[in-house]
Protein backbone atom coordinates (compact mmCIF):
# COMPACT_ATOMS: atom_id res chain seq x y z
CA UNK A 1 0.00 0.00 0.00
CA UNK A 2 1.11 3.40 -1.21
CA UNK A 3 1.86 5.44 1.92
CA UNK A 4 1.04 8.92 -0.64
CA UNK A 5 -0.32 10.88 2.75
CA UNK A 6 2.62 9.91 5.15
CA UNK A 7 3.64 12.67 7.54
CA UNK A 8 -0.22 15.08 6.40
CA UNK A 9 -2.54 15.81 8.47
CA UNK A 10 -6.04 17.13 7.76
CA UNK A 11 -9.23 18.07 8.87
CA UNK A 12 -12.42 16.35 7.30
CA UNK A 13 -15.91 18.03 7.79
CA UNK A 14 -18.74 15.69 7.58
CA UNK A 15 -16.68 12.89 8.02
CA UNK A 16 -19.01 10.76 9.79
CA UNK A 17 -20.30 9.36 6.37
CA UNK A 18 -21.09 9.96 2.78
CA UNK A 19 -18.00 11.41 1.02
CA UNK A 20 -16.60 12.92 3.81
CA UNK A 21 -16.01 8.89 5.12
CA UNK A 22 -14.66 7.63 2.44
CA UNK A 23 -12.37 10.70 2.07
CA UNK A 24 -11.00 10.30 5.52
CA UNK A 25 -10.66 6.49 5.18
CA UNK A 26 -8.61 6.85 1.97
CA UNK A 27 -6.44 9.42 3.82
CA UNK A 28 -5.83 7.31 7.20
CA UNK A 29 -5.19 4.61 4.59
CA UNK A 30 -2.07 6.45 2.63
CA UNK A 31 -0.84 7.83 6.25
CA UNK A 32 -2.58 10.91 7.12
CA UNK A 33 -3.73 12.00 10.68
CA UNK A 34 -6.84 13.13 10.21
CA UNK A 35 -9.48 14.50 12.50
CA UNK A 36 -13.18 13.69 11.14
CA UNK A 37 -15.81 16.35 12.01
CA UNK A 38 -19.66 16.15 11.90
CA UNK A 39 -22.56 16.63 14.82
CA UNK A 40 -22.86 13.05 15.11
CA UNK A 41 -21.02 11.80 18.02
CA UNK A 42 -21.43 7.78 17.24
CA UNK A 43 -21.62 7.72 13.63
CA UNK A 44 -17.88 9.80 13.92
CA UNK A 45 -16.70 6.91 16.44
CA UNK A 46 -17.62 4.26 14.01
CA UNK A 47 -15.38 5.55 11.77
CA UNK A 48 -12.84 5.90 14.08
CA UNK A 49 -13.08 2.59 15.11
CA UNK A 50 -11.66 1.23 11.59
CA UNK A 51 -8.24 3.24 11.73
CA UNK A 52 -5.64 4.51 14.37
CA UNK A 53 -4.83 7.52 12.15
CA UNK A 54 -8.73 8.92 12.52
CA UNK A 55 -9.68 11.15 15.85
CA UNK A 56 -13.28 13.26 15.87
CA UNK A 57 -14.43 16.54 16.99
CA UNK A 58 -18.12 16.12 17.57
CA UNK A 59 -19.31 19.97 16.69
CA UNK A 60 -21.83 22.08 14.97
CA UNK A 61 -19.83 24.07 12.18
CA UNK A 62 -22.86 26.57 12.22
CA UNK A 63 -21.88 27.17 15.67
CA UNK A 64 -18.68 29.74 15.92
CA UNK A 65 -17.27 28.18 19.51
CA UNK A 66 -17.80 25.22 17.94
CA UNK A 67 -15.71 25.98 14.71
CA UNK A 68 -12.91 27.13 17.26
CA UNK A 69 -13.27 23.97 19.40
CA UNK A 70 -12.32 22.24 15.76
CA UNK A 71 -9.78 24.15 14.93
CA UNK A 72 -7.78 23.80 18.76
CA UNK A 73 -8.05 20.17 18.07
CA UNK A 74 -6.36 20.66 15.23
CA UNK A 75 -3.72 22.81 16.65
CA UNK A 76 -3.26 20.05 19.66
CA UNK A 77 -3.21 17.22 18.05
CA UNK A 78 -1.15 18.36 15.06
CA UNK A 79 1.21 20.81 16.45
CA UNK A 80 -0.15 23.39 14.40
CA UNK A 81 0.63 21.77 11.25
CA UNK A 82 -2.71 21.18 8.83
CA UNK A 83 -2.16 20.19 4.80
CA UNK A 84 -5.02 19.17 3.73
CA UNK A 85 -8.81 20.17 4.29
CA UNK A 86 -11.84 18.33 2.62
CA UNK A 87 -14.80 21.23 4.00
CA UNK A 88 -17.26 18.48 3.33
CA UNK A 89 -19.73 19.30 5.73
CA UNK A 90 -23.41 20.85 4.85
CA UNK A 91 -27.00 20.29 6.47
CA UNK A 92 -29.99 19.52 4.84
CA UNK A 93 -31.99 22.45 6.11
CA UNK A 94 -29.94 24.92 4.60
CA UNK A 95 -28.47 25.93 8.52
CA UNK A 96 -24.80 26.14 6.47
CA UNK A 97 -25.45 28.36 3.77
CA UNK A 98 -27.75 30.43 6.61
CA UNK A 99 -24.23 30.50 8.52
CA UNK A 100 -22.56 31.86 5.26
CA UNK A 101 -24.60 34.81 5.75
CA UNK A 102 -22.78 35.60 8.81
CA UNK A 103 -19.47 36.23 6.95
CA UNK A 104 -17.74 38.71 4.97
CA UNK A 105 -18.50 38.26 1.84
CA UNK A 106 -15.23 38.13 -1.09
CA UNK A 107 -15.25 38.90 -4.91
CA UNK A 108 -17.27 35.63 -5.78
CA UNK A 109 -20.55 36.51 -5.12
CA UNK A 110 -24.10 34.85 -5.87
CA UNK A 111 -22.80 31.06 -6.19
CA UNK A 112 -25.40 28.47 -4.82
Amino acid sequence: MSKRFENKTAIVTGGSSGIGRAVALKLAEGGAKVIIVSRHANALQAVCDKSDNISYVAADLTDTEDVAKVAEAASERFGGKLDILVNNADAADGSLRRARGDCERGPVRGIR
